[in-house]
């Protein structure tokens, strides 16, 4: 192989090499992005939640406050 296949073939593996680096970052960083969209999507579901139960708890409370009104006012 003359010289100046071998300094292309260096380089093919150097550009290879290259690629194969910037995809591993480019996996590493979907991943980061992946876990944070993760936990930003259950921070989220967790909120609603909480919203729900006090929603729920805020209409028994309302409900049995007019039904004692409404006993009341029938006595």
């Amino acid at each position: 192989m003359g010289e100046e296949q071998w300094h292309l073939a260096k380089e093919t593996r150097k550009a290879a090499k290259r690629r194969l680096d910037e995809t591993a970052s480019a996996v590493q960083l979907l991943a980061v992005e992946r876990h944070a969209a993760v936990k930003r999507l259950y921070r989220q579901h967790s909120a609603a939640e909480t919203a729900q139960k006090d929603s729920k708890r805020r209409l028994n409370r309302t409900l049995a406050a007019m039904k004692s009104l409404s006993e009341v006012l029938s006595t």
